[in-house]
């Protein structure tokens, strides 16, 4: 039993209802923009009875396939995910670059060089970095190059080189492109291109294209062992997925996502898929399933009947979700016994995630 719940209901569903009210000028448009794709006339274009064609000239279908085209062109221009990292101007906590002499000669004046230089912190093994540091060490973020500089340490000078038998290192480089395949692998293995091609055409459809993530989700990898056993690999791994823009609601206020006060997305879900949900982190299992027992609960939208080529109005067998993000006052979190860490306490609104389930809250949980 939760009865202050009902003022967390109350709240998703009175910004959901403001924001659907105030997108209902963009949703003509959008259906008018997908009639023109599919090739289907308004119901408000009226036939006379001496006009016997009823052609729909497709150019905007071949007009949006021709842009989409040239947009996937663009983000899959070299067969990965369109994401690089670069390291900053002035990197924190990491060396931009260092250099060492390899011509004996130049050595004799190392000393001299040495002192008109700072000493490079990122190769002192003393270093102590404080907690909340970028950069936890050069062992960590740069691999394994600490041992391979080891025997040139005290011939290390801050900065790149200026003659040509200098040999420089580009620790924050190396570092940047480290992490960017790392990500490169985990955004491929959660299916991203397949998502940024979804919201590319929408985007070439509609105008706008909506990518949702990443979250941490539980993957289970197949594995056998030596005596033939399954004994899967459980990784916690980073899943992206796109949002088609009729499901999206966002603030009506706000003139851009920065803005944003809140943001709603509506989910049509199976039982199977609710059920689903119990195996996630924070979702209510009591909750989910008095949701269950209360039966489907979804309800199309005019747009949703204008779209389906089949006239006939019909219920779909699904259940209704609302997953709200966005800011409420600290205290509701506090009367629901929600965990504040102590850093955030005094704070007097919090960014949380709140899914709605046949008015059962479903989940609530700190941002």
């Amino acid at each position: 039993s939760d009865p202050k719940a009902g003022h967390i209901i109350d709240l998703v569903m009175s910004k959901f209802n403001k924001a659907e009210d105030a997108r209902f000028v963009d949703e003509q448009r959008w259906m008018d923009a997908y009639r023109n794709y599919r090739g289907i006339y308004n119901t408000e274009v009226q036939f006379t009875e001496a006009e016997k064609s009823r052609v729909f000239v497709k150019v905007t279908k071949t007009k949006t396939l021709a842009a989409y085209g040239q947009v996937v062109d663009v983000l899959f221009g070299n067969k990965k995910f369109p994401l690089a990292i670069d390291p900053t101007t002035l990197p924190e906590g990491i060396q931009e670059s260092v250099h060492f002499e390899t011509n004996p000669k130049a050595e004799e004046g190392m000393g001299e060089l040495k002192e008109a230089f700072s000493p490079p912190p990122l190769f002192n093994s003393d270093t102590a970095l404080e907690p909340g540091d970028t950069v936890v060490s050069l062992r960590e973020r740069v691999g394994g190059m600490f041992k391979k500089m080891q025997p040139i340490e005290d011939k290390l000078i801050d900065g790149p080189g200026t003659s040509p038998t200098a040999v420089t290192f580009s620790p924050a480089m190396i570092a940047a492109k480290k992490m960017q395949k790392k990500i490169h692998d985990q955004l491929e293995e959660s299916g991203a291109n397949k998502q940024l091609r979804l919201s590319s055409f929408e985007l070439a459809l509609f105008g706008t294209g909506i990518m949702k993530g990443p979250f941490a989700v539980n993957k289970e990898y197949p594995n056998w062992n030596e005596e033939g056993e399954y004994s899967p690999t459980i990784k916690t791994v980073p899943s992206t997925s796109h949002v088609s823009i009729w499901n999206f609601y966002p603030d009506p206020d706000a003139a851009n996502m920065d803005e944003a006060e809140y943001i709603v997305e509506r989910h049509k879900l199976s039982r199977s898929q609710v059920r689903a949900l119990k195996g996630r982190p924070f979702f209510r299992d009591n909750a989910i399933e008095k949701s269950l027992n209360m039966g489907e609960s979804y309800e199309k939208k005019w747009w949703e009947q204008a779209m389906e080529d089949d006239s006939q109005e019909s219920k779909a067998e699904r259940y209704e979700l609302f997953e709200f993000w966005g800011y409420v006052d600290t205290e509701i979190l506090k009367e629901h016994d929600v965990d504040i860490p102590k850093e955030l306490k005094d704070s007097e609104q919090l960014s949380v995630n709140i899914w709605v389930c046949n008015n059962h809250v479903i989940r609530l949980v700190m941002n």
